[in-house]
């Protein structure tokens, strides 16, 4: 990860933004990136193929971006889906997914769309296990990604005695406790950041 990525960020959220606009701190061409912010003004529209600005190139800098989310289902998300099917049948984005969508409106999306969300990033940790959204998410063909799966520090879960002493059993610490019962659950966990030395 670039060391200029702002700690509290993911990797794949160290990207041009309303908030952080510009090329990706560090981006180099056909290093794997992808992006949670949400699709430019121009491409709510329903764009014709071929047409409309060229996200990867000319905002971000990049050859293509391997993984393209949704960040949530407000405004106009179905148009925003439609953009990125697009994208993701000519090439630029290599996958297309959802972050925080709950089961009513990921079904809602692909049932109204034909097209599924390669992944939907929800928070799930030890203390919001989400089982039913992950049954649903197999059930539909969605990667289940985790964010939050340390539960971003709170309800002391570093120091949890259930998660220490089946880490003490294992020789493991808390973390790598949660990250193999997330792992064994078949979700994708890419845990943020926070301590730049990390």
């Amino acid at each position: 990860m670039p060391s200029t990525v702002r700690p509290g960020h993911d990797a794949r959220e160290g990207l041009a933004s309303p908030e952080n606009p510009g090329t990706p701190a560090g981006a180099r061409k056909g290093v794997s990136w992808s992006r949670r912010r949400g699709l430019p003004t121009g491409w709510r529209a329903r764009p014709k193929a071929g047409t409309g600005p060229s996200i990867h190139e000319k905002r971000l800098g990049l050859d293509y971006l391997d993984l393209y989310l949704i960040h949530q289902p407000y405004g106009d998300y179905h148009g925003s889906w439609r953009a990125m099917r697009v994208l993701s049948e000519q090439g630029p984005v290599k996958a297309a997914g959802v972050a925080n969508f709950y089961p009513d409106r990921l079904v809602d999306l692909i049932d109204r769309t034909g097209f599924t969300p390669a992944v939907n990033q929800i928070e799930t940790h030890p203390y919001f296990q989400r089982q039913a959204d992950h049954d649903l998410m197999a059930e539909r063909g969605v990667q289940h990604e985790s964010w939050g799966g340390f539960a971003e520090g709170r309800n002391n879960l570093f120091s949890d005695p259930t998660l220490a002493e089946i880490g003490a059993a294992h020789g493991k610490s808390v973390a790598q406790v949660v990250l193999r019962w997330l792992t064994q659950r078949n979700i994708v966990s890419i845990p943020s950041r926070f301590d730049p030395s990390r």
